[in-house]
């Protein structure tokens, strides 16, 4: 009898990490960072795809997915042949798409603008159609500071090679970067997915400021600390926007965090019920059953087609 009551949890715990029956899917829901270097550098203590996975602490598993160097034309590639693995794991609840830089350089990563408007309509129409995410957001990369770039990008590494720093050719310009910021928002109102034009909001911010878009950069390309506090906010907001609230965390009222029992949010429950909220008098291999029954009959109909940020 003990063997066949061991067996028996053991078919209802395995059920459940499946998603099968017995208290409804299990399984972690997921969050997607996907782009060049602004992605990729972004976890970095403060960074915004490190404060996104602390947002969504126990409601979805924030995966940064950003390729340094990377343009269009690659992360393409990467998406069509499921080189991530992304095709076998559960729809993801959120995507965020934040590439370009690179295409518009002048240097061999470069992609015509044309190129790259196909491109990234293929990368967001792959999240959308493929994937089944119903909530996209395209980020138009950010201004370039053209002078703080030479200084500390592109002089450091060609002295570190031995060459005439009086020979460098800039190969990134801000006037180079608003073409393919106005070639994604254009892929945005394509698409239908959400839009936050990076591109604007630190020369905004910059204006505010009183201060150069350097202020906002490391090496006139990369977030510093103030740059990515600026996109965490901003993304955030675009959320909250664009679809309706669902995604929305709203941290517990007494410690501010997102990732105890008196946060919330509408379309990520946690994963696994919060202590507080089991029965400890309920049947032992039933204590997280009504948890499960309840996400699995809240899991309603996909989410709103998104609206776009203008």
């Amino acid at each position: 009898p003990e063997a066949r009551r061991a067996r028996a949890t053991r078919a209802r715990a395995t059920g459940q990490a499946r998603g099968g029956g017995g208290g409804g899917a299990a399984m972690a829901r997921r969050v997607v960072a996907f782009g060049d270097s602004l992605t990729q550098e972004a976890n970095c203590a403060g960074g915004w795809v490190q404060r996104l996975a602390e947002r969504f602490t126990r409601r979805a598993d924030v995966l940064n997915r950003g390729f340094s160097g990377y343009n269009t034309r690659w992360a393409l590639e990467l998406l069509q042949n499921d080189r991530l693995g992304l095709a076998a794991g559960p729809a993801p609840d959120l995507v965020t798409v934040l590439i370009g830089s690179n295409d518009a350089a002048s240097s061999k990563q470069a992609v015509p603008v044309e190129e790259y408007e196909r491109n990234l309509t293929q990368i967001v129409n792959y999240f959308q159609d493929v994937l089944k995410c119903k909530r996209v957001v395209v980020l138009a990369p950010p201004p370039v500071d053209e002078q703080q770039y030479l200084d500390l990008f592109l002089k450091p590494r060609a002295e570190s090679r031995g060459e005439d720093v009086a020979s460098i050719v800039l190969d990134r310009k801000v006037e180079f970067v608003e073409k393919y910021a106005a070639a994604s928002e254009r892929v945005a109102s394509a698409t239908g997915a959400a839009f936050l034009s990076l591109f604007a909001i630190f020369q905004r911010k910059s204006e505010e400021a009183g201060k150069p878009v350097s202020h906002f950069l490391c090496d006139g390309l990369h977030f510093n600390t103030d740059g990515n506090q600026v996109v965490y906010e901003e993304i955030c907001a675009t959320i909250d926007k664009a679809f309706d609230g669902e995604v929305t965390v709203a941290p517990c009222k007494f410690s501010g965090k997102f990732s105890n029992s008196g946060s919330s949010c509408p379309k990520l429950p946690p994963l696994g019920p919060f202590w507080d909220q089991i029965d400890p008098e309920a049947t032992p291999g039933s204590y997280l059953s009504a948890h499960f029954d309840k996400v699995a009959a809240s899991d309603g109909p996909a989410a709103k087609k998104a609206k776009i940020d203008e």
